[in-house]
């Protein structure tokens, strides 16, 4: 009896099990590098000051950046909330953020809108910079010996030679300080 090769044992497409499974394997091997580079990749942030400090957030919180917006200031209320403001039909709040993080004041005069899910603030800058690609998985969590890390700053982000806060915008949106 002759020994059967090729299609009549091999199945579809002619090519052996073992061949399918290990060509699967191989393409499955290859997706969990093409996810692990993801992880690592550098992702293009949001960078902006205060108080001469500079800060960068995922361009996927950021729902919008302005230097001409109306708000309407509300009285009698904690300094770091600065007013309200209309923003995609809605009405949101306006914060200071550089008093909402405890750093001296400083005089903003740009919006930026950071958003998550159905939660929308508005906080005011110093200024906006470039877009700037930083690799997330490089965050130092340690800011430094002796310095203590503003709120909501969860390390920084090493970017030629200088040290960019990461905000933690998700910290940020759902802390009781804005939602006062």
């Amino acid at each position: 009896m002759a020994k059967m090769t090729g299609p009549a044992v091999a199945g579809v497409g002619g090519s052996s099990i073992f061949e399918r499974v290990q060509a699967r394997l191989i393409e499955m091997e290859n997706r969990k590098r093409e996810i692990a580079l993801h992880k690592t990749a550098k992702e293009e942030f949001f960078v902006f000051q205060l108080g001469g400090i500079r800060f960068a957030a995922e361009f996927a919180y950021v729902g919008t950046s302005a230097s001409k917006f109306f708000f309407t200031p509300l009285f009698h209320m904690p300094e770091q909330l600065a007013g309200i403001f209309s923003y995609e039909g809605g009405v949101h709040t306006l914060f200071h953020l550089d008093l909402l993080m405890g750093l001296p004041p400083s005089q903003p005069k740009l919006l930026v809108v950071f958003e998550s899910h159905e939660l929308k603030i508005g906080v005011l800058v110093d200024e906006i910079e470039s877009p700037v690609e930083l690799d997330l998985a490089a965050r130092i969590n340690a800011i430094g010996e002796g310095e203590e890390a503003p709120p909501f700053v969860d390390g920084y982000l090493p970017f030629a030679g200088e040290r960019i806060f990461h905000l933690d915008v998700e910290a940020l949106l759902k802390s009781e300080k804005v939602w006062i």
